[in-house]
């Protein structure tokens, strides 16, 4: 015998003495449906009906789906991150997804996907020796995925919430001494070089900045640069974006050094034949070039010949904010000037700068109140 139960839902007991609940609702398309589930107790059977009904009336009841979590994820790669995000961000996503999450649980149903599953991913990622960092990106990649999934009304909630955030220690600082920068500038051995790591060191741009940086983007006579683009590789492509963020895009007043440098490397282009190309820093045909055959052709050597401890490009950057904050630049100012959305951020990335300088502060109280 089948009852009404509130919330407009039927309840039956079975044959094999189980509950039955169904709930009605009608889908994108406006067709009826309903929504079943059999239940051990009534009790479970009217908590169903109570939990749907509510879900449905607030505009939240989910679609029944044989959808794996694989199909849904590659839906919204498709259909939202390849829209509204940058290509190097998709890139890297895709990379996420197909590598770490879809052959751990691609293969489950995307409504039957527990909070034990998204644990046991990221537990055997780190049983396989997959760093932090990257467990803490596959956690972000799945869990914006799956509150793409809530708005679709494909799931209930988003489990990912139910699991504990990976933790990641921060990538340890090292920037340049000023003794290394000077070596480094010296023993490059191309125009080239030596300007990309003077003016990288002396505006605290970022390597793709630089990379996208061209001739019509410098207003000599005002000294200043204005970073509106930068160039990324995304799936081995080279493609010019927008910066970062809204605040990416800025202009950066340069000193002598930088302007005596741009001045030489003009000079060598023309000597290269190179006057056609409107790319500051580009490669020996004219054209952008790769970040890794920088680093293979260039960035690597120099090290050996030195004999300094190995550094990635981007502490470069990290070597102008320590600089400028250690010589008292207001910390809004080199916030300005890196890109960075805010100081917050800014004095999150480089506090033990700060924290260094408390002798500093101590000494310049004492001597203006003398």
């Amino acid at each position: 015998m089948t009852q009404r139960a509130n919330g407009e839902g039927s309840l039956s007991k079975t044959s094999t003495g189980k509950w039955k609940a169904s709930v009605s609702y009608r889908d994108g398309s406006g067709k009826l449906r309903r929504k079943s589930q059999t239940s051990q107790t009534k009790s479970q059977a009217m908590d169903f009906i109570r939990n749907e009904s509510h879900l449905r009336d607030n505009g939240g009841l989910v679609t029944q789906t044989t959808e794996s979590v694989a199909g849904f994820l590659d839906y919204w790669l498709k259909n939202v991150v390849e829209t509204e995000l940058a290509p190097k961000t998709l890139a890297d996503y895709t990379l996420i997804v197909n590598k770490h999450i879809k052959p751990r649980i691609g293969r489950k149903h995307l409504t039957k996907l527990t909070p034990e599953d998204i644990q046991m991913m990221l537990s055997g990622m780190r049983r396989e020796g997959v760093g932090d960092r990257t467990r803490v990106k596959a956690y972000a990649v799945l869990s914006s995925a799956m509150s793409k999934a809530v708005m679709f009304r494909r799931i209930p909630l988003n489990i990912c919430a139910a699991v504990q955030r990976p933790k990641s220690e921060p990538e340890p600082i090292s920037p340049f001494t000023v003794d290394e920068v000077k070596r480094l500038i010296e023993s490059a051995d191309t125009v080239d070089l030596r300007a990309i790591i003077t003016i990288a060191v002396h505006t605290g741009m970022r390597q793709g900045e630089l990379f996208g940086l061209e001739w019509s983007h410098i207003d000599n006579k005002n000294m200043l640069i204005d970073v509106k683009q930068q160039l990324v590789n995304a799936n081995g492509k080279l493609q010019l974006t927008s910066t970062k963020s809204s605040s990416g895009r800025r202009k950066i007043k340069f000193n002598e050094t930088v302007k005596r440098i741009l001045v030489e490397l003009k000079a060598d282009h023309m000597r290269r034949g190179l006057l056609d190309s409107p790319i500051v820093f580009c490669s020996s045909s004219g054209t952008h070039q790769l970040a890794s055959n920088f680093r293979k052709r260039y960035w690597l050597p120099l090290f050996q010949e030195t004999g300094i401890p190995h550094r990635g490009f981007h502490h470069l950057r990290h070597s102008y904010a320590t600089l400028q904050l250690s010589n008292g630049v207001p910390i809004n100012i080199v916030s300005k000037v890196l890109g960075h959305k805010d100081a917050a951020f800014t004095l999150r990335t480089y506090i033990h700068v700060l924290d260094n300088m408390q002798d500093q502060a101590a000494e310049t109280i004492l001597k203006a109140l003398q």
